[in-house]
């Protein structure tokens, strides 16, 4: 059974998280989208969106505190995911 596609929000914090490589954490994709888009975001809606796509295998935290995110651990899964989804 194919995984399910990536929505619209999930496809724009892990593009933040791949743009940001090993500085993204959840203010700082929080921000990069609201430069990107100019559409406010806010950071709990980013961690939201980081758990479930750390849920999905798209992303992992890079410290036990959940406080830092890095870009997911396989660009392959995430990038045939994002082209499933039209991103």
């Amino acid at each position: 059974m194919p995984a399910p596609a990536l929505g619209e929000f999930e496809q724009l914090v892990l593009l933040g998280l791949l743009r940001l490589g090993p500085e993204a954490y959840g203010a700082a994709v929080s921000l990069e989208i609201e430069q990107q888009t100019g559409r406010a975001v806010s950071v709990s809606a980013v961690h939201t969106t980081l758990d479930r796509l750390e849920d999905r295998r798209l992303s992992e935290a890079a410290n036990a505190n959940d406080i830092m995110r890095c870009s997911p651990p396989a660009c392959a899964p995430c990038n045939t995911r994002l082209a499933a989804s039209g991103g």
